[in-house]
């Protein structure tokens, strides 16, 4: 089960009155075996009262658990800062039950997103018990923001579930707000009726639970085929989206049916069941009796639920009545406020989310006579129509087409209003409700659009459109009346004003008291400002080059201006699109500093390899990175990229940047220790050769490398680059080339063919010295401290080259790799 995190607006009242969140539970009596029971979580549900939270109030969060907890004892909740990761601590404030309620206070230091870590709490054998909730897929979180900051229209990235719709109107689980259909723009001054009205048909049960069985029918079964007859009669009805929790036979979660309605923002849920247990007829499970928590639920429940009773008591199924009962098990359950919760999970949720919900049984399906009527698709098909035509008539729907209102724009004293195209339409006409009645501006408006004129800033007005079709007016009822609160929107200019900058200005609104200025980016609104109080704004850091969106919408009289698409202005910034890069090289590395590009969210630093390039990072979030790792004494290509509006900048040979680290010098003291370069002989896994170097002073690898130590002292050569170019060079005093192991010439000095064996010296210190004595020669012009016993240090162009990178096609020929060659062992030695 994943765990539910629940996001809600407000938290009104009640607050030390623990809260009911939604659990798996089923009332007992003669209803149909409904899914029931949890699945061994032992948290049930999390609740986190705002997204947002301003420094000064109170974050509320609440943890349900699937079994009871001590209330002797308080339980500890952790939330985490991103960024810095720090932790914070809280202690419950009331445990009830099953639930404990925190409230969360924050400091003037403490802004920022945080995220919930852990609960810890004793369970009943009084163990101390810890539950984590940031776990991948269960996350929940919100933000803290700055004392006087209002709310933020950008996403806050809490998670919860999230269903789409396919083509034909049924559920999709999508897998986490990435896949979910972008959020178009909403209006922040609300009307009552803009788009579609939202059924949900939930049929119960399915898949592996198929409900009740008997008479050889089973109820999921029966519960579909009237959820689709039903769906099929409500489609009929204009301005009506019929959504599935379920069109085929699978199993849908009890919480996840509720959960459904909630994401679709449903208007009104039915769940369809059939009944069993040794009675007979159809009854309805409505919301129960509450003064408080959406109290108008039970009444439209209990007109609903008899309506279709009649209906079906027509179709000779007996009428029980409408039933209703309380969560009574383990003490019971309450709503946020406080008031007793219902019994059924599907009505109990959806109340919680605002959604007036029922439960029909259609019948006993283990009664002969009722199975009869359920075997019966025409008495069905008659069973969804009932239903359907049950909900129609309460809430008023047609199926005649009517215009479906809004508000295009609003100016100072005026709105204009625009309407679906009905068809068949000859005109239509217009009004305002007021206390006493219509006021009727026009009878022959012949256009989908109307100005209404002589009106008051900050008011609320109604407006009714009707279409004359067929030599009649079409008919209303009060989902065709459109509300709204008339607050100008700003007539707003954006340009291009510098790199990455846009300026936007407008006209002054009467009566404003702020404006606000959003981006539309991706779906969703980033806002910059909720508290101008100059009728311009600029905005900076874009990215250049792309086309933005922005929106100004006006404050009066605490609301905010209605807005759609027509109300964004677009503006494309000019400048720098592509990082300008500097490389400073150092040992074994280079620094990379660019300059900010405007609107970039990261960066990308790559190195060209061959025909390809290798990515060292795809989320620099700095203008700086430092690629370490490299070879010394070689040319490196560089690219860096900038990620702006989703996409990475483009880039040609002119935005690659060359440099070249530094070699690794052969002058110099010595950094390696005698232990470190005999070390990395042994690492080797090669023998010493002792039996002829033991006749010529070095009769171990320690004697060998403190020779080597001691002449490279002597002329101010570092003792590791001549350690480990006699390693390479006669593979670890292994030998087996033209040189022999008996010439003492660790260097190859003279050998320039591999039929030529090159020089010869007495012992292991002249060969070695003759070695340090041809580097010296190569990397410096300063004289030798020794006699010169190196036959070709006369052949040598003295000070060409300093570093061992540059003996490549020298000390080598072609010599390619061949200093990088004795660096690699250089580095290998220096880390032993």
């Amino acid at each position: 089960m994943k765990r539910k995190f629940a996001i809600f607006g407000c938290f009104l009242v009640g607050l030390l009155m623990i809260v009911l969140l939604p659990s798996l539970a089923f009332a007992g009596g003669s209803q149909s075996a409904a899914e029931d029971g949890t699945d061994g979580e032992p948290i049930d549900f999390v609740y986190i009262d705002s997204q947002e939270v301003v420094i000064g109030t109170t974050e509320y969060v609440v943890v349900s658990f699937n079994e009871k907890i001590d209330s002797a004892y308080a339980l500890t909740l952790l939330v985490e800062r991103e960024g810095d990761g720090k932790i914070l601590e809280f202690t419950s404030t009331k445990v009830v039950d099953d639930a404990a309620l925190f409230e969360l206070s924050f400091d003037d230091e403490s802004t920022g997103v945080y995220s919930l870590i852990s609960v810890c709490f004793q369970d009943g054998s009084n163990a101390e018990r810890t539950i984590a909730l940031d776990s991948d897929e269960n996350h929940g979180s919100f933000v803290v923001k700055p004392a006087g900051s209002g709310p933020d229209l950008r996403d806050s990235g809490i998670e919860t579930n999230v269903y789409g719709l396919d083509d034909n109107g049924s559920i999709i689980n999508k897998d986490g707000l990435g896949d979910a259909t972008p959020i178009s723009p909403l209006s922040l001054n609300s009307s009552n009726r803009t788009g579609d009205f939202v059924i949900v048909l939930d049929a119960g049960h399915g898949g592996s639970d198929p409900g009740a069985v008997g008479n050889g029918i089973k109820e999921s079964d029966i519960n579909l085929k009237i959820a689709r007859y039903c769906k099929e009669e409500l489609e009929k009805y204009y301005g009506v989206k019929v959504i599935m929790t379920r069109d085929s036979d699978t199993r849908v979660g009890l919480e996840d049916r509720s959960a459904i309605a909630r994401d679709a923002g449903a208007d009104f849920f039915i769940s369809f069941h059939i009944n069993s247990g040794g009675g007979t007829g159809a009854e309805v499970w409505i919301p129960a009796v509450n003064d408080s928590w959406h109290s108008s639920f039970h009444e439209i429940g209990d007109a609903i639920g008899n309506d279709i009773l009649s209906k079906l008591s027509a179709l000779g199924l007996n009428n029980r009545g409408t039933k209703f009962d309380y969560y009574t098990l383990n003490g019971g359950r309450y709503y946020p406020d406080g008031s007793p919760a219902d019994s059924l999970s599907v009505i109990r949720n959806c109340r919680l989310y605002g959604i007036p919900a029922i439960l029909v049984e259609h019948g006993f399906i283990d009664r002969a006579s009722d199975a009869n009527i359920l075997k019966d698709d025409n008495k069905l098909a008659s069973m969804g129509k009932a239903d359907a035509e049950a909900i129609a008539s309460y809430f008023g729907l047609s199926k005649e087409q009517r215009p479906v209102v809004e508000a295009s724009w609003m100016r100072n004293g005026e709105i204009d209003l625009t309407w679906s195209a009905v068809d068949g339409a000859e005109r239509y006409a217009v009004a305002l409700k007021t206390e006493s009645g219509y006021h009727t501006y026009t009878y022959d408006c012949t256009e989908t659009s109307y100005t209404v004129t002589g009106l008051e800033n900050g008011e609320d007005y109604q407006f009714l459109v009707q279409a004359y079709v067929d030599g009649h007016w079409t008919s209303f009822s009060d989902r065709d009346i459109f509300s709204c609160t008339l607050i100008p929107m700003p007539e707003a200019r954006v340009e291009s004003t510098g790199d990455g900058t846009v300026t936007l200005s407008w006209g002054a609104v009467d009566g404003a008291e702020a404006y606000a200025v959003a981006e539309y980016v991706g779906g969703r609104y980033v806002t910059y400002t909720l508290d101008c109080r100059d009728t311009t704004y600029t905005v900076s850091d874009l990215a250049n080059g792309y086309e933005h969106s922005f929106l100004v919408q006006a404050k009066v009289g605490g609301r905010w201006s209605s807005f759609g698409p027509a109300n964004l202005v677009k503006a494309t910034p000019e400048g720098a699109m592509r990082p300008s890069v500097s490389a400073e090289p150092a040992d074994r590395s280079v620094a990379l500093t660019w300059d900010p590009v405007p609107g970039a969210e990261r960066y990308a630093v790559a190195v060209r390899e061959g025909s390809g390039w290798r990515t060292f990072t795809y989320d620099c979030r700095g203008t700086s990175y430092t690629a370490t790792g490299l070879s010394n004494g070689t040319e490196y290509e560089f690219l860096v990229q900038a990620l702006c509006m989703g996409r990475w900048s483009s880039f040609g040979e002119g935005d690659v940047v060359k440099v070249k680290t530094p070699g690794t010098k052969i002058m110099g003291s010595s950094d390696a220790s005698i232990e470190q370069m005999t070390a990395l002989f042994y690492a080797s896994g090669h023998e010493y050769p002792a039996d002829i170097y033991s006749p010529r002073g070095a009769s171990t690898i320690e004697d060998f490398c403190q020779i080597v130590y001691e002449e490279s002292a002597a002329e101010g050569v570092k003792a590791e680059v001549l350690f480990s170019q006699a390693m390479v060079e006669t593979g670890w005093l292994q030998f087996g080339g033209s040189v022999r192991a008996e010439q003492c010439n660790f260097g190859g000095l003279g050998a320039v063919s591999n039929s030529v064996a090159g020089a010869s010296f007495p012992n292991v210190r002249i060969g070695l010295r003759a070695q340090v004595q041809h580097l010296k020669a190569y990397a410096s012009n300063d004289p030798l401290n020794n006699p010169c016993v190196d036959p070709r240090f006369q052949f040598v162009k003295r000070d060409i080259a300093p570093t061992v990178e540059d003996l490549n096609g020298r000390w080598a020929v072609p010599g390619t790799g061949y200093g990088q060659s004795i660096t690699s062992l250089v580095e290998r030695m220096l880390n032993l």
